[in-house]
């Protein structure tokens, strides 16, 4: 039951993460990109503290 509260908080997360980047890209490009790249590299690193 509580992994599907975690599973919900994390596709919300997706579509607001998805909207706001969408928005970022009209506007500032640069910004975007050098904020997705860092999200990227934040859940890689994540997994790599997981799975040790």
């Amino acid at each position: 039951m509580r992994d599907d509260k975690w599973i919900a908080y994390l596709i919300l997360g997706i579509i607001a993460y998805t909207i706001v980047l969408i928005y970022l890209l009209e506007q500032e490009p640069i910004l975007a990109n050098q904020i997705n790249n860092s999200v990227i590299i934040g859940l890689l690193l994540t997994i790599l503290i997981k799975i040790k």
